[in-house]
């Protein structure tokens, strides 16, 4: 465990000037992550809480969470000071300015866990709950740990919470809705956290490639809504070549379209596993022919010409295959979000980016993948002593991170390489936007959209089948949850 302190005195060590930059804060705002059409922001152009001017007079104000170099920890959460780092520097600048504004001494208890869930973090909480000690005022959990702690009564519905205001912009909106139970809200994602969007799958395209081929980038399709797997497909078909003419597809040769995973296009389409109803309740989606369909895709994309596609899962599970196919004159790629801060900085072709197709141009919006292992989410403990302070804390960190977390992610993931590239930030605009998360997969009931996704990669397999083995089993697991809830909330 590390526990790092950043106090009002610690502010004050600082020339008047930094104190006085860091109280008014960045003038320039980011407003593509979590924001809602209707967001508002003060009269200098940054956003800011609504929540009463209030001094703590140096009391310890503690946030919990993963450590920076845990396994998917969160990045913008504590910092230790300035290093140069854009991430890093703004994550002080923020809290430096929260302390001194509220006069709080900030304490980060970070956990350090070499895994995503089940781990030592969600082993603390259990014990928490059990003892019902102040260890925490805002808790940052893994979404899947958050999920099935809640029937334990450790956290409590935000809803509830003095000055929490869900429907801010600094809240991911759509996000949120997907993983509210029962109308409760016990866990949610701000624009404190990059997890979400880190994991978050998009489509990756070579540009210099594409230059090579004289093809057309796909933006304008996006733009006017006609971006859809039919057309994917047509970019895809026929591209892929042995150009080693070893009889097997490999790095060396043209890849159309490398993956790791392809439930994507399940999701892209619209479809999960479970959703909720308009009374909140969460339901497994009954298998469909558009399921079929989607399935369909899947399997000719991978089985149609095997100089086409690429599984990076299965040859290797290296993320720096995706680089060594993309730079061999590979098309497409489909990873997540946080590939575009590490590897792909190193590519030698020309990135751009695009959002998964939609099934067709019948369908009104985007959908993204976000990714349910990596994601993390805002919680508040029943054990935090005073909830009217958390809430007010908690719409201010969320509230100053859209001035200076969305900023430096946005300036982290586009590189100078990449700057003249306004398109390709519309595009990420578009994919945070449209993030839906499958509930099926964060309550581990059935997998299903995975298990089909996975199926289609082996040849002969069937969908209908593959559901008419899991689906009721998964149901009988989510009528269980509802149980849970359902006690939780009547106070059984």
């Amino acid at each position: 465990m590390k526990r790092i302190m950043i106090s009002l005195a610690a502010v004050l060590l600082f020339t008047c000037v930094a104190a006085a930059c860091a109280k008014k804060g960045p003038e320039n705002t980011v407003s593509g992550i979590g924001t809602s059409d209707t967001a508002v922001t003060s009269g200098d152009g940054r956003y800011s809480a609504n929540v009463p001017e209030i001094s703590y007079d140096g009391a310890t104000f503690i946030v919990m969470a993963r450590s920076r170099d845990a396994h998917w920890g969160e990045w913008a959460i504590a910092s230790d000071g300035y290093d140069g780092g854009t991430l890093n520097d703004a994550t002080y600048d923020r809290n430096l300015w929260v302390a001194e504004s509220y006069d709080i001494k900030l304490e980060f208890n970070e956990i350090y866990d070499t895994t995503a869930s089940n781990g030592i973090f969600r082993q603390k909480l259990t014990e928490n709950s059990m003892s019902g000690d102040y260890i925490a005022d805002i808790c940052v959990a893994g979404l899947i740990d958050a999920c099935n702690l809640v029937p334990s009564g450790i956290f409590v519905d935000l809803k509830s919470v003095p000055h929490i205001d869900l429907e801010a912009e600094w809240w991911q909106q759509k996000l949120n809705q997907s993983i509210k139970i029962l109308n409760k809200q016990y866990f949610a994602i701000n624009d404190m956290l990059l997890n979400d969007k880190r994991d978050t799958y998009l489509l990756y395209f070579n540009k210099t490639t594409f230059d090579n081929n004289q093809l057309e980038y796909p933006y304008s399709m996006v733009y006017d809504g006609t971006w859809t797997n039919e057309k994917l497909l047509n970019y895809i078909k026929d591209f892929g070549a042995d150009l080693n003419n070893n009889g097997y597809a490999d790095v060396e040769d043209r890849i159309a379209y490398t993956f790791y995973l392809n439930d994507t296009f399940f999701v892209g389409a619209g479809i999960k596993g479970a959703e909720v109803d308009e009374t909140g309740l969460p339901y497994i989606v009954d298998f469909s022919q558009k399921h079929s369909d989607i399935y369909d895709v899947v399997y000719s994309l991978i089985h149609n010409d095997v100089y086409n596609t690429f599984n990076v899962r299965t040859n290797g599970n290296d993320a720096n295959l995706f680089k060594q196919v993309f730079d061999n004159g590979g098309l497409f790629m489909s990873f997540h979000m946080a590939h575009m801060m590490t590897v792909a900085q190193e590519y030698e072709s020309v990135v751009g980016i695009v959002p998964q197709p939609k099934f067709d141009e019948a369908q009104s919006d985007y959908y993204s993948r976000a990714g349910y292992n990596g994601t993390t989410a805002v919680t508040i403990l029943s054990s935090t002593p005073d909830l009217e302070r958390a809430g007010i804390l908690t719409e201010v960190f969320a509230a100053e991170s859209k001035n200076y977390i969305s900023p430096a992610f946005y300036e982290t993931l586009f590189t100078q390489r990449y700057t003249s590239d306004d398109e390709s930030k519309d595009m990420l605009d578009i994919v945070i936007k449209s993030e839906i998360i499958d509930l099926d997969q964060v309550f581990q009931w059935g997998h299903l959209i995975v298990r089909a996704a996975n199926a289609a990669e082996e040849v002969g397999s069937s969908i209908s089948s593959l559901y008419g083995k899991y689906v009721q089993a998964a149901k009988n697991k989510l009528d269980s949850t509802i149980d849970e809830y359902i006690n939780l909330s009547s106070g059984n």
